[in-house]
């Protein structure tokens, strides 16, 4: 009859897109906005009701009239702590494959194994599911559709859950060789300009001296954790420990005399405003033309231009560029950030050291904050190969700024304090 395939193998190929499509529904409810975009009232006016009830929880120590003009994004975020008004559960083989493919990566991990060895141990989770007394209430078509076959489909799986691999980056740190003469010998040093470049490909040339980058530095970023942490309902809960104690610092003009936690401190207390839903303040902007953070301060200083705009000069590149002054309100949901470097050898000697950059969380309790699995490594730095220079760290630093000014000045206002 002209068919390429046979009936067996058409049913599977149509078991195997409704799973896709069904999964790729769910995967696009997590794409939503986060909470802290701009939203209109409108577009809450049809969940008002149902989100009032749902508020009591969150202990938010505004009234109801505060709550519902000056951060609509609080119950937006309530929304997806508490699952309401709808919560729909994921395709339950597909969170098998997944937990199975975690547990494989684990056991690699703490073996020290291959990737071979990682597909092997797969498989071998496979066939033992299949000969289990469980699967014959398992779809036994539909699993091994879903089950990956190699690394690279374990890849694709993960990153559709939100995971992703390190990107890659080259950093040219500009330097020339010289020759130096002491106590009568001659030696070759190098000497550095100061200036960098970051590029994203082997082949790419520094813009300051021409020359590839010759630091490789695996970075891997922010975004994607940021939207990972408000898919959790714990996490959601964790990141609103500094609000349900917020009768220690808002409104303080001097510090706890206690110190049990970070928010006791004279720095959080100059913050305040960020969080405050009574205060209102200028959201800093980014440079067209560099990328540059602006400050409110500077907007605010800056002349005044056509219809209401600043004509802004830029501190980077001097460029002057028009731009519109937003406003926004504090917020309990904002994120305050920390960051840290920390530098190691993982092979015993100094001469091939490491190092990493992590970002923990200031709104969490220190027993969250500090826990291993509440700190996330952004970036390793080879730093045997970094010049002891003041501004060593810049380049390394960069790419997580810029995904903090990208991400959430011009997107998101709820971050917008993160590089302070």
């Amino acid at each position: 009859n002209g068919r390429a395939v046979d009936r067996g193998t058409e049913l599977r190929h149509w078991k195997e897109s409704q799973v896709v499509s069904k999964s790729q529904s769910e995967l696009d409810e997590f794409r939503e906005p986060l909470p802290g975009c701009s939203f209109t009232e409108s577009d809450l006016s049809d969940q008002e009701q149902q989100m009032d009830e749902d508020t009591e929880g969150m202990q938010f120590d505004v009234d109801e009239d505060e709550s519902r003009g000056s951060f609509p994004r609080a119950r937006m975020i309530e929304q997806c702590t508490t699952g309401k008004p709808e919560e729909r559960e994921p395709n339950p083989l597909r969170k098998l494959v997944l937990n199975a493919v975690l547990d494989a990566l684990r056991i690699v991990k703490e073996s020290g194994s291959s990737c071979q060895t990682f597909e092997e141990i797969l498989n071998y989770g496979k066939t033992l599911l299949l000969a289990s007394r469980d699967s014959e209430n398992i779809d036994r078509e539909i699993l091994l559709t879903l089950w990956p076959r190699n690394w690279n489909s374990v890849q694709k799986l993960l990153k559709e859950e939100g995971y992703e691999d390190a990107k890659l980056l080259f950093i040219c740190i500009c330097r020339n060789e010289k020759e130096q003469m002491r106590n009568g010998k001659t030696s070759k040093e190098f000497v550095y300009s100061g200036k960098y470049s970051i590029l994203e490909n082997k082949d790419d040339l520094c813009i300051h001296c021409g020359k590839k980058g010759y630091l490789k530095y695996c970075y891997l970023g922010i975004s994607t954790k940021v939207k990972n942490w408000y898919k959790n309902v714990d996490m959601c809960r964790k990141m609103l420990s500094h609000w349900n104690a917020c009768d220690k610092w808002l409104g303080r003009q001097s510090s706890n005399p206690e110190k049990s936690e970070f928010w006791d401190g004279a720095g959080w207390l100059e913050l305040q405003w960020f969080w405050d839903p009574k205060r209102t303040w200028t959201l800093p902007a980014l440079c067209p033309h560099c990328g540059l953070p602006i400050s409110s301060d500077q907007l605010i200083n800056s002349p005044n231009g056509k219809d209401g705009s600043k004509d802004v000069e830029c501190p980077n590149c001097f460029e002057i560029f028009e731009h519109c002054i937003r406003v926004t309100n504090g917020s309990p949901l904002n994120l305050a950030l920390i960051g840290h470097w920390d530098g190691w050898q993982p092979f015993g000697t100094s001469y091939r050291g490491c190092g990493s950059l992590e970002v923990s969380i200031a709104n969490m309790t220190k027993n969250d904050r500090q826990h291993v699995e509440e700190v996330y490594v952004v970036g390793f730095i080879p730093c045997y190969q970094v010049p002891n220079l003041p501004e060593a760290l810049d380049p390394f630093l960069q790419p997580l700024l810029q995904d903090i000014s990208k991400g959430f000045i011009m997107v998101s206002p709820f971050l917008t304090s993160q590089g302070r």
